[in-house]
């Protein structure tokens, strides 16, 4: 018996020709019906675009593609990008996932397309994605940590998406791995909004500190100091953007930065500081937060929540976010810029070591 989270096909793959996919679709929707599968509901709210390498594993990509277009309802594309040098071709399979979410509730079925795809025409690629991805829906690229950040077609596909995720910071990578992510947002542009894969960890993070905030709506006003300690020994770029959420949300700007032997400190407005450091005992990675009211003094810490590891899950929290928030922009810029004064080689204005 089916479970409400096991997706399955709805029929086997089956290999059409690429300029016959659309009526390959409506021939698999025909047969459902007429073989009896009156409960079957055609649901798409966007069109997802997730582009592989051929090297990649092959089920495994097959059953997460199939698990996200039928948890997040898509006309799903999953584009397998082979041998660049090879003469230019295009392969295509058609099917369908479904699910119940219910025992009694219909069939929820989303299309799934998969493209093969060899050698290096971007344009050709493109034109088969933009005629027979659904009009009036929104597109989301995801870009597999497999490809390459300077494939020619992920500009192209990323100027006709919505959405881009990407995978670009490693999990527990350090700070300077922000890097790469920032300058791939410089390179595409802002017709789309780019994020990263691991953003997602970083969601448990902000939900903690702001059940903090909603058990104590007053307390953002009397914060004095917030301290972040990495655990492992190094900055990591979870905590770096952590750090940059919660002065972004606060609204605090940086005046001034300095390396301590604690750490980097950074000052804000007056009376308020922040340090980030790291600590090579520290198991798990933690945030202290100092609350100032007249003489008063209250220290509150926040534990390292545990991890999330499910790409599903991080991939499908991505799809959520549609357009960027003012607070999210303003945490790049910090982040942008608290990176610059972790890589300052001398003392500029402004910046000093102790």
């Amino acid at each position: 018996m089916n479970t409400p989270s096991s997706p399955y096909a709805l029929a086997q793959p089956r290999e059409v020709d690429v300029a016959a996919i659309e009526r390959a679709l409506e021939d698999l929707w025909r047969a459902a019906h007429a073989e009896g599968e009156a409960a079957v509901l055609r649901a798409a709210s966007m069109n997802l675009w997730y582009v592989t390498s051929d090297a990649a594993d092959h089920a495994g990509v097959s059953d997460l593609v199939a698990s996200l277009a039928v948890e997040h309802p898509s006309r799903a594309f999953l584009v397998r990008l082979g041998d660049e040098h090879a003469p230019p071709s295009q392969n295509a399979w058609v099917t369908a996932y479904c699910r119940r979410p219910t025992p009694a509730s219909p069939q929820l079925c989303s299309e799934l397309i998969e493209l093969h795809v060899t050698g290096s025409d971007a344009p050709a690629v493109m034109s088969t994605l933009l005629s027979l991805r659904l009009p009036g829906l929104p597109t989301a690229l995801v870009w597999d940590h497999s490809l390459s950040l300077d494939h020619p077609l992920l500009p192209e596909m990323a100027a006709h998406a919505e959405r881009v995720i990407v995978s670009v910071i490693p999990p527990c990578g350090a700070a300077p791995s922000l890097r790469r992510f920032l300058d791939l947002k410089n390179r595409l542009g802002t017709n789309a909004s780019l994020t990263d894969v691991a953003e997602s960890l970083y969601g448990a993070w902000q939900a903690a500190v702001a059940r903090l905030f909603d058990a104590q709506p007053e307390a953002a006003r009397a914060i004095r100091s917030i301290e972040v300690r990495c655990a492992d020994g190094e900055i990591t770029a979870e905590m770096l953007y952590v750090l940059a959420w919660i002065a972004a949300a606060l609204n605090w700007t940086a005046r001034s930065f300095a390396w301590r032997a604690e750490g980097l400190e950074i000052h804000f407005a007056a009376g308020q500081r922040a340090l980030l450091r790291s600590l090579p005992g520290l198991e798990r990675s933690e945030i202290e937060i100092e609350f100032a009211s007249g003489d008063d003094v209250q220290r509150v810490n926040i534990a390292e929540p545990p991890a999330e590891i499910r790409l599903q899950e991080l991939l499908l929290k991505q799809f959520r976010i549609w357009s960027r928030d003012p607070i999210g922009e303003a945490t790049l810029e910090r982040v942008t810029e608290y990176l610059e004064a972790m890589e300052m080689p001398t003392d500029p204005p402004g910046f000093g070591h102790a």
